[in-house]
């Protein structure tokens, strides 16, 4: 696990991602990419957050982080983070 310290630190914490090419300022560029298929009633019965099923639909392959950040209107930090969830749960993958 690699640590870079977030603008905003969960209880004075830094994250620790998962995937060493996330941790990198330049992985804002990266083009996440969904595994399979969830479907919106995985959200409905709660087994996933509807902020993290609305970035996975986003992760298609076309978009980079820092376009869907854009999107979403959170700072690409914040999303590096949720993406490395993303990818440790292996919902999604980056090329």
């Amino acid at each position: 696990m690699f640590m870079v310290p977030t603008k905003e630190p969960k209880k004075g914490k830094d994250y620790r991602f998962n995937l060493e090419k996330l941790a990198q300022e330049t992985a804002n560029s990266l083009k996440p990419q969904r595994i399979g298929a969830i479907p919106k009633l995985a959200v409905l019965l709660g087994l996933l957050s509807p902020q993290f099923y609305e970035i996975y639909e986003l992760c298609d392959g076309n978009r980079d982080i820092n376009s869907i950040a854009t999107e979403l209107k959170q700072e690409p930090m914040q999303m590096r983070i949720a993406i490395d969830k993303l990818i440790k749960s292996k919902m999604v993958q980056v090329q």
